[in-house]
């Protein structure tokens, strides 16, 4: 799981509401049929977490929707609250700030998600200062700033390049929290008016989209097979894919997201912190054969 240190500014301008209780949640293992549900006739309109995860899984689609997924983690902080007199303010912050990710990842050729949480040297040196008694703040970590820190570094338009270099190091850590924060986004769009009617007048540039993601077909596991044990199976089965000849199996890959993404709100402490890992495991081997 990710670590995060609450520092009273940065919680007071990213994500006070969002960020908070979506890693509190994932921390603490709270499963999704405890939550809130937003009101179905509500959120009809707009694009289910299964949508999002078919959208995430397909390597056509995956990269559009993680930066529309780190604008609307944005929204749900600055748009809570929202109502009819700021609507078109807002919406225009949100096509703002997503294009500014757009110009961010132009300057990549191929955009990396390499963050340094696979890393690893940044791993082997964590571990020699552990064994020193040694405990660096985020700052100075081997595996990098927190993510408020790093979300504030990548909205910052004063230092392009800072927010370019930023970009890969983000991509991975907000895939682990995507699903939860679309929950968060239909559940505020079906309980409070004026944010439904904001998230409806950008659902057809950025959302509807993803209902067009086919989900993997299932892999025919066996009957009763948890999704840690299918994951682990798939994973297996990429990772020694890796060093054989010809393309990548593009469909284990794909089934491997797709599986832990529509899972993760649903599983205790224990098993999302095995299914965050496997992502992140998936996400290295991609890259290799990338």
């Amino acid at each position: 799981m990710i670590a995060i240190h609450y520092k009273t500014r940065a919680i007071a301008r990213f994500g006070r509401r969002a960020f908070i209780m979506l890693w509190v949640c994932l921390a603490t293992g709270i499963a999704a049929q405890d939550a809130p549900e937003a009101p179905e006739a509500a959120v009809r309109g707009l694009p289910t977490e299964r949508h999002l995860a078919a959208a995430l899984s397909d390597a056509s689609s995956r990269q559009d929707t993680l930066l529309t997924m780190l604008a609307v983690a944005r929204l749900l902080d600055y748009g809570y609250g929202a109502d009819g007199n700021r609507l078109e303010a807002l919406a225009t912050r949100f096509r703002e700030e997503r294009a500014w990710l757009d110009l961010l990842a132009s300057r990549y050729a191929y955009l990396p998600m390499r963050g340094s949480l696979m890393d690893p040297s940044s791993w082997h040196l964590q571990l020699h200062l552990d064994s020193r008694g040694l405990s660096p703040g985020h700052n100075e970590s081997p595996t990098g700033p927190d993510t408020l820190s790093l979300l504030q570094q990548l909205f910052d338009s004063s230092d392009e390049r800072l927010a370019a270099a930023v970009l890969p190091e983000i991509l991975p850590r907000v895939e682990l929290l995507s699903t939860g924060f679309w929950s968060e986004f239909r559940f505020t769009a079906g309980s409070n008016p004026s944010f439904g009617a904001l998230a409806n007048s950008l659902a057809s540039d950025w959302f509807d989209p993803w209902m067009a993601a086919e989900p993997p077909a299932p892999s025919g596991g066996q009957a009763g097979e948890s999704t840690i044990d299918e994951a682990l199976e798939l994973t297996a089965a990429i990772v020694e894919g890796t060093g054989q000849p010809g393309p990548p199996d593009e469909w284990r890959l794909k089934r491997l997201r797709f599986l832990l993404l529509t899972a993760l709100p649903e599983l205790g402490a224990g098993e999302a912190a095995d299914a965050e890992h496997l992502l992140l495991l998936g996400g290295a081997v991609d890259g290799l054969n990338e």
